[in-house]
């Protein structure tokens, strides 16, 4: 089956989501927040997709960096705050589980998703750096995200691992959708509310893909 959407995206077998019965295959895209997905009767619908592994690290108020799998409903986690550009903290107020098969690894350290948003510095034509949301599918070695205290970690290797068997992953809603740091990376929560801009992407395409 070979579907290509408006963006010219194969759609690809990787995710196994809820609503379609147990170890039903979807066809989904990594194009933004969300996954565009079309179900086995050929119906475009939209889910999140993503995001994390358990083990992966996210940074909690002790200034210290605990598994996102062992946090609650409650914790207080670092967050990045987008108008006054500084760290700060906010709490998780839900924990949402996936399943996916493809895998991306950062500099040999950070595990994501393909679909889920990083934050990135991405230059304009002036030359003037703008933080931007881009998922992790496009970002590429030599791209900058934005780290602890809103310093730049530049990405210096990427690569793709994927499994049969599938992985579970987690993503967190946070207070008022904040953005949280897991590892060195300003990340995208599941209930995301900011208006920070998509990269490379059109003004149409950016009202797409965020559709929640």
């Amino acid at each position: 089956m070979a579907v290509r959407n408006s963006y010219e995206t194969a759609f690809n077998p990787c995710y196994s989501l809820s609503g379609f019965g147990e170890g039903t295959p979807v066809y989904a895209s990594d194009i933004g927040s969300t996954a565009c997905v079309l179900n086995m009767a050929g119906h475009p619908q939209v889910y999140w997709v993503g995001c994390f592994p358990k083990t992966e690290l996210v940074h909690v108020a002790t200034d210290s960096c605990v598994p996102i799998g062992s946090l609650n409903v409650g914790d207080k986690i670092s967050s990045w705050d987008v108008e006054r550009e500084k760290m700060q903290y906010t709490a998780v107020t839900g924990i949402h589980v996936y399943t996916v098969t493809e895998i991306i690894c950062f500099n040999n350290d950070m595990w994501v998703s393909c679909s889920h948003p990083l934050l990135v510095m991405e230059a304009g034509e002036s030359g003037v750096l703008t933080p931007k949301w881009k998922v992790a599918f496009d970002v590429n070695v030599g791209d900058y995200v934005i780290g602890s205290d809103g310093k730049l970690a530049a990405i210096k290797s990427k690569s793709k691992h994927w499994s049969d068997a599938g992985m579970e992953v987690l993503n967190l809603s946070t207070d008022s959708g904040s953005p949280f740091l897991v590892r060195n990376c300003v990340v995208r929560a599941e209930n995301a509310h900011d208006n920070l801009e998509w990269a490379d992407i059109t003004e149409t395409e950016t009202k797409t893909l965020r559709v929640a």
